[in-house]
């Protein structure tokens, strides 16, 4: 959504939001996404702007599997990720990662209320070097492996 005040009318109506948020599977979240990257959250922060609340997460990028992190904005000179919502607006579904917390993150480019592809459903964690998937922990490099693989079988083989 590029709109703040959609996602802030759906802390008015949760019903809404859980009715509207479409499941996607990995490929339709490798197809949706523009940026795939593994990174930690370094530091998270607030700010506002034009009047609404916005959490940034500060990221230290360890891979990039496609695109190119340009496409992210910045907070002192660092990529971040800008969710909309923070101490003031607490926004019902909007993704909180951990400082410290790394992860594998599916994302779509631009200023929008949530970069994450899905809903959050972009957002896979990290522990120990395994992907913490709902159907069990996979190894980081064998998940990465199968994003591309994924990516490049949409994109006609090339990368």
């Amino acid at each position: 959504m590029r709109y703040p005040w959609a996602l802030a009318a759906a802390v008015l109506f949760p019903a809404a939001l859980a009715t509207s948020v479409q499941q996607l599977d990995l490929k339709a979240q490798v197809q949706r996404s523009v940026l795939a990257i593994v990174a930690t959250v370094t530091a998270r922060s607030y700010q506002q702007i034009s009047g609404y609340p916005w959490t940034d997460y500060t990221l230290a990028i360890q891979d990039t599997l496609w695109g190119s992190a340009s496409v992210l904005p910045t907070v002192q000179g660092n990529p971040a990720l800008q969710i909309l919502g923070g101490p003031t607006l607490v926004l019902v579904g909007a993704p909180k990662l951990k400082v410290n917390g790394q992860y594998v993150l599916l994302l779509y480019s631009g200023t929008m209320d949530d970069p994450v592809v899905g809903v959050n459903q972009g957002i896979y964690p990290v522990q120990g070097g395994e992907v913490q998937l709902p159907s069990g922990p996979v190894a980081l490099q064998q998940f990465e492996n199968q994003l591309q693989t994924e990516r490049s079988q949409q994109s006609g083989g090339g990368s």
